[in-house]
């Protein structure tokens, strides 16, 4: 499963990406920091996966969890996507749900994010 990383923190991303590497059937080919740079790459390239922050430098991530729907598919229908954020509210899970997005706290929900990506058939190591 090719995978795009939108998340502009040098932390979280350096932590989050050898966890993703754990899983044999997931590969991140890419990580942007901001909307505009996600949506460049994505006329550009074709990925499965698109886990992403909703607190991006240039804004909300739920303006491109929304234009997800609307970019051309390369190759093969719109990604999966996974929200990545400190902000998992009731209200935002709802809405994240309702553009087809599954919703993870990063800062509490890394066990369950690793359960969902197993029970799409992504193997470990």
């Amino acid at each position: 499963m090719i995978a795009l990383l939108v998340e502009d923190s040098p932390l979280v991303r350096s932590r989050l990406i050898p966890m993703l590497a754990a899983f044999s059937d997931v590969r991140v080919v890419a990580c942007v920091d901001s909307t505009f740079a996600a949506l460049a790459w994505l006329r550009h390239n074709r990925c499965d996966l698109v886990l992403l922050d909703l607190a991006l430098r240039d804004g909300s991530g739920m303006v491109l969890l929304d234009a997800l729907e609307r970019v051309p598919a390369r190759d093969g229908p719109v990604p999966r996507r996974i929200v990545l954020t400190n902000h998992a509210n009731d209200a935002v899970r709802r809405h994240c749900e309702a553009l087809g997005a599954a919703v993870f706290d990063k800062s509490i929900e890394l066990d369950e994010l690793f359960d969902f990506l197993r029970r799409e058939h992504c193997t470990l190591h």
